[in-house]
């Protein structure tokens, strides 16, 4: 079985599966527990051993949701369960490592950005309370969109910062400029001028 893409039922967002069939696929049925609830669902990751489905709920829609929380069920359905691992605010984006032991996810519950958290999945599906990976995350960006990467740590040679740009050094330094830190500014600009030479 394949999760269906979301689609909309009474205004809400919703999963379903669709049968594997060889990889002739049929119609998408509705999952028990992440649909036809009333809410939105969205943003489902099968976990890789095929046993668990972790989604995100929310009362509109699915992008910057306050009360976004995420919910691990059956994959084959049934009660969806909240997670320990869900912070006080908008808990999103999530990856499963390759174990399916382990997931990360996003939250603001410290920051105006998002952060990256970590939780731990046992045999029966419980999970364990959050912990923030701050050292991840530079406190003036947000992580958005998580993934765990089955390579060694040798294998990334360099990760270049391509969302870096002349503009983005320059409304930092603005900003630091409006708080006084005149210093701040000027290295701001010199990095703005650096990257619009790239």
């Amino acid at each position: 079985m394949n999760l269906a893409d979301v689609w909309r039922s009474h205004g809400r967002l919703a999963h379903g599966v669709v049968p594997g069939r060889g990889g002739a696929g049929g119609v998408a049925e509705p999952l028990e527990g992440a649909s036809h609830n009333g809410i939105s669902n969205y943003f489902a990751r099968y976990s890789p051993d095929g046993r668990w489905i972790v989604f995100c709920q929310s009362r509109n829609f699915m992008l910057l949701q306050p009360d976004s929380a995420l919910y691990l069920i059956p994959a084959q359905g049934g009660v969806a369960r909240r997670m320990n691992a869900n912070t006080s605010l908008m808990n999103s984006w999530h990856s499963w490592a390759p174990n399916s032991r382990w997931l990360v996810l996003t939250s603001k519950a410290y920051s105006p950005y998002t952060q990256l958290f970590l939780t731990h999945i046992d045999e029966q599906g419980m999970d364990s309370p959050p912990v923030v990976l701050d050292h991840l995350t530079a406190a003036d960006r947000a992580a958005n969109i998580p993934e765990f990467i089955p390579w060694e740590a040798e294998a990334i040679e360099h990760i270049r910062e391509q969302f870096l740009d002349d503009v983005s050094f320059r409304r930092a330094g603005d900003e630091f400029y409006k708080g006084g830190d005149w210093a701040q500014k000027a290295r701001d600009v010199s990095k703005s001028y650096k990257a619009g030479r790239r």
